[in-house]
């Protein structure tokens, strides 16, 4: 038992590296203590319901004390995007990939292929994350059970080119088999 829970740890922290979380807003904004207040204030509007009017008025007041803030850009959008309201959703979440694209841009891409179902935009996104990671994982969707390579094959059959898909889907099970078995190697 104790094995299998190591496995699965080992797993999941291999498999998902971009595990999204507020910031430490102490080391991101050391040099601004308006941007590191700001950012200190996101937890505690997030403790309202997501998309209420504190909750939202509170993200608005900490982006005109700091704009850079890409975490409340992202927190701002969620509710845009469960209302289906696509067009202020992409308005906010553009504005925190522009600022952080390597952390973004895979939550965009997977929530892209979840809801509007935009598969040319979701190829563009990770096509720029593939170059800004540089041969690091692409990571997993938004909900951190999908690796985002499967979201590209997903995409890139939906768009007409099975074979291609299948290719994706193939690397990519290798690449995880090959992920378990160096784990269990170091067990």
């Amino acid at each position: 038992m104790k094995k299998a829970v190591i496995l699965f740890i080992l797993f999941f922290r291999i498999s998902a590296p971009d595990l999204k979380a507020q910031p430490n807003c102490r080391f991101a904004f050391a040099g601004d203590s308006t941007c590191r207040k700001a950012c200190e204030l996101v937890n505690y509007f997030l403790e309202y319901n997501q998309g209420s009017f504190e909750s939202q008025s509170g993200l608005d007041m900490m982006l005109s004390f700091c704009p850079k803030l890409a975490y409340a850009w992202q927190q701002k959008s969620i509710p845009f995007l469960k209302r289906g309201d696509f067009e202020n959703w992409r308005l906010y979440l553009d504005r925190a990939v522009e600022l952080e694209p390597e952390l973004y841009l895979g939550y965009r891409a997977g929530c892209l292929f979840d809801v509007p179902r935009d598969y040319e935009a979701v190829l563009a996104d990770l096509d720029r994350l593939e170059k800004l990671r540089k041969g690091s994982p692409l990571g997993m969707n938004p909900s951190g059970d999908v690796d985002l390579r499967i979201i590209r094959a997903l995409a890139v059959r939906e768009l007409g080119e099975s074979g291609k898909s299948l290719k994706i889907l193939e690397e990519t099970i290798s690449d995880l088999e090959k992920q378990h078995r160096l784990i269990l190697r170091n067990l």
